[in-house]
C-alpha cells in the first residue's frame, strides 16, 4: 500500500503504515462474463442485482441494478398478477 501512495501527503502515509498487516485483505477485482440464464427452468428462481449483472465494485452498481431489477419485476407482477410469476420472470429476463 505504501508503494501506491509514494510521494503523497505524509499524514496519509503514516496512517497507512499504522495499519496492522494481518488485518489487510487483498480483494481481487475480477471480470466475469454475463450469465446467460437468469430464470430457473420452472420459473421459480430469478437472479437479480450482482448475481445477474457482473460489475466491478466501484460505485454501488450491483445495488443500483438490484433496485432497478426490483422495480422491473414489481411492475411486471403488478401488470400480470401474482399467479403469473413464471411468465413475469421470463419477461423480466428479456427486458433486463
Amino acid at each position: 500500500m505504501l508503494k501506491v501512495v509514494d510521494g503523497w501527503d505524509e499524514t496519509i502515509r503514516t496512517v497507512i503504515s499504522l495499519i496492522p498487516p494481518e488485518i489487510l485483505i487483498d480483494w481481487k477485482l475480477l471480470w466475469r462474463d454475463p450469465v446467460r440464464k437468469w430464470v430457473s427452468d420452472k420459473g421459480r428462481v430469478l437472479l437479480i442485482g450482482d448475481a445477474a449483472h457482473p460489475h466491478l465494485p466501484t460505485s454501488g452498481s450491483g445495488a443500483t441494478q438490484a433496485i432497478e431489477d426490483g422495480a422491473t419485476i414489481g411492475a411486471l407482477l403488478d401488470r400480470l398478477g401474482n399467479s403469473q410469476v413464471p411468465i413475469a420472470f421470463k419477461a423480466f429476463e428479456k427486458l433486463r
